[in-house]
């Protein structure tokens, strides 16, 4: 099974105008992978599924994404700040 850091050079490796997208449930985990991204992660996408976006978030910054993801949803518009991922399990 690849790391979650694995995981996250998978997703940046993509070009920054890439549209592919997910859907969470509430608590923030991964419900559906588009099948273009799906496609891209190839085996990795099944992997996905179930766990926490949080999962992927630098340890020191999950409060602030937390929060930030949480405002956004409140607000209902597309933005939020940039956050590091994590480079350790």
């Amino acid at each position: 099974m690849p790391s979650p850091q694995t995981l996250v050079a998978n997703l940046l490796s993509f070009p920054v105008a890439c549209t592919d997208w997910t859907l969470l449930s509430a608590d923030l985990r991964f419900l559906y992978l588009d099948p273009v991204l799906a496609d891209h992660l190839a085996d990795q996408a099944a992997l996905l599924i179930g766990k926490s976006l949080l999962d992927f978030v630098h340890p020191e910054e999950q409060s602030s994404a937390k929060q930030d993801l949480r405002n956004v949803l409140d607000s209902r518009t597309m933005h939020g700040s940039v956050t590091r991922y994590a480079s350790s399990p």
